[in-house]
């Protein structure tokens, strides 16, 4: 299988200035094998750049991220919570051998009180180690 190398170059999304909005857009879905780890510049530009994509129904992202501290997953979660989207999938481990283990609906419930979460179908958030 072929890797993309430059993903910053190649997809806008990717880029920290991307001028592109994704209005079509409606499944974002980024898989790294787990074992291969992720800079967090990528991680910090789709942070920025998910108003880019105002369509989004679906969001999957499975990476494997060490320099990731918690106070920003927890923002980018808060992040995805004022999309509307009907399905959140998220799997970001700081080693590949970390837990998986995931946040209910309850739990996220708590940490994110201002938030109504209840519209969104499908949500299935590990929680970092």
């Amino acid at each position: 299988m072929n890797e993309v190398s430059n993903l910053k170059d190649c997809f806008p999304i990717f880029n920290d200035k991307c001028k592109v909005i994704f209005k079509s857009l409606n499944t974002f879905d980024f898989s790294k094998p787990i074992e291969k780890e992720t800079n967090l510049e990528l991680f910090q530009n789709i942070y920025n750049n998910l108003d880019k994509m105002p369509n989004l129904k679906i969001f999957k992202f499975i990476i494997n991220i060490r320099d990731i501290k918690e106070d920003l997953y927890k923002n980018f979660i808060k992040k995805l919570f004022t999309l509307k989207l009907d399905e959140i999938f998220i799997i970001i481990k700081k080693y590949s051998f970390d837990l998986e283990e995931f946040y209910s609906k309850d739990q996220l419930q708590k940490i994110y009180p201002e938030i109504n979460i209840n519209n969104i179908n499908k949500i299935r958030i590990n929680k970092l180690y």
